[in-house]
């Protein structure tokens, strides 16, 4: 395996408990995201991973090591190399018996992510105080009038989307917490007013740290809201497509009993982007 450039000043060596870390981390990753961040090739013969790229997941697995606070030096390059190489294993693995059309969807299709985001953002960006969110939402590149009208049951799941999770109920104040429920308001609104067929509806989301695990939760449990909301309000057979983009600028990290951001967005460089995304087909006579 070939190491690119000369390594930095040595810190430390990973020590058995580092790689175990690492290694259980890893394997909380999904392995389809695995075949995307080690880019590989679709042969006729199998799947190969390209020489020209051992570099590039060389510089994959530094930067998800930099959340351990871990960087590569001369000391540790073995102990990265194993690490590198049982992982490359673990996903050739699973490629090679997933379906087809599995595989050529996980190869194949990159993230697509917003490109506008708050007017804020630059500075959001830069701060160190994890409640600084902006969002900025939009419908089919428009901005839309804001509904502040009260919606306990719509609030309330919003805020506590697992009343059995303590990342969740410690977390009910955090800056994700009023931009999404204002968000989701709005596009029940203008999902009764005039919604149009394709309308894409988008929430650009920044901040300097990333969502926090209960944050995440609040982001998937917006996009089930959503969805449940365009199929009872939009007209039948309309077509909607939800686009959730998070912006943020610290490496994905694990802060005491919570982690920001999202593990497999460390693979990037900052800013960091990340995006999920929904469809609906309204039902409504």
């Amino acid at each position: 395996m070939r190491w690119p450039g000369s390594a930095p000043a040595i810190q430390r060596k990973i020590s058995r408990s580092d790689q175990a870390q690492i290694k259980r981390d890893l394997n909380r990753i999904d392995r389809r995201t695995l075949g995307i961040h080690f880019d590989w090739s679709i042969q006729a013969e199998g799947f190969q991973l390209s020489e020209n790229l051992r570099e590039a997941n060389f510089e994959t697995m530094s930067r998800f090591l930099r959340t351990y606070g871990i960087r590569a030096t001369d000391d540790n390059l073995d102990d990265l190399a194993a690490i590198l190489n049982e992982l490359e294993e673990r996903t050739v693995s699973w490629l090679r018996v997933a379906p087809r059309e599995v595989v050529e969807r996980v190869v194949v299709e990159a993230p697509s992510h917003l490109e506008e985001f708050h007017r804020e953002t630059e500075r959001v960006l830069t701060s160190h105080d994890p409640q600084t969110v902006r969002a900025l939402v939009q419908v089919s590149g428009r901005g839309i009038a804001e509904d502040r009208t009260a919606d306990r049951d719509l609030e309330t799941a919003i805020q506590t989307p697992d009343s059995t999770d303590d990342q969740v109920t410690s977390t009910t104040r955090d800056g994700e917490v009023n931009p999404l429920i204002l968000a989701l308001k709005s596009f029940a609104a203008y999902m009764q007013d005039a919604p149009r067929d394709g309308d894409e509806y988008t929430v650009a989301l920044s901040g300097p740290y990333g969502p926090c695990n209960g944050c995440k939760k609040r982001i998937a449990k917006f996009v089930e809201l959503w969805r449940t909301k365009a199929t009872a309000l939009l007209p039948r057979n309309q077509r909607a497509k939800l686009k959730i983009t998070y912006k943020y600028s610290q490496v994905p990290q694990r802060q005491r009993d919570n982690f920001y951001g999202w593990e497999e967005d460390a693979v990037q460089r900052s800013p960091y982007l990340h995006t999920v995304t929904g469809e609906a087909t309204g039902t409504k006579v």
